[in-house]
């Protein structure tokens, strides 16, 4: 959220106008371009108590979208996928590379590996230290591979697996750890 707010040139700076269903005293407003489109905080305790809400810890924020839709093209976002009904089959994947390699330079080479299978993919772990080459970078992935209409086979997961492995490789220099 925050880099697509950071994008828009939103801003939070303490309320000036405080609306009646927030606390006074902890709510800013989201500003863009110095212009109030919002506002972010803490919901007041009476507001909390007219809809019976026990838990006196309770956030909230409203803002008008259409002026930050207007820093963005639909071609900025890429369209949302169905759910999975099959269960994932999970693997980690850890390679050296380069100290330099950016996360996004990896990211592109994972996107751009043609799969038979869906695949999700988040970093879990950055190593640099007395244990690699100078120079070098370890990196782990935890990868889910998927399939819309089946459960996938072990052949299927290890050629999807090996494809990455490979497209890494190739784009950023990456040894399999």
């Amino acid at each position: 959220m925050q880099t697509v707010l950071a994008k828009a040139d939103v801003t939070l700076a303490p309320s000036k106008n405080v609306p009646v269903y927030m606390h006074p005293k902890i709510s800013m407003d989201i500003l863009q371009g110095g212009k109030v489109i919002g506002v972010f905080g803490a919901l007041h305790p009476l507001t909390l108590k007219a809809f019976g809400i026990k838990n006196a810890d309770v956030w909230a924020f409203e803002f008008a979208t259409k002026q930050i839709e207007k820093n963005y093209s639909a071609r900025d976002f890429k369209p949302a996928q169905d759910v999975a009904v099959f269960p994932p089959s999970l693997r980690d994947l850890s390679v050296v590379l380069p100290s330099d390699t950016t996360y996004a330079q990896i990211t592109s080479a994972l996107d751009k590996t043609p799969l038979d299978v869906d695949l999700a993919y988040h970093l879990i772990d950055v190593y640099q230290g007395e244990h690699l080459p100078q120079g070098k970078k370890s990196v782990t992935f935890s990868l889910a591979f998927s399939k819309k209409d089946g459960t996938l086979k072990d052949k299927e997961i290890d050629q999807a697996f090996n494809r990455l492995v490979d497209q890494l490789k190739a784009q950023v220099g990456a040894e399999l750890r």
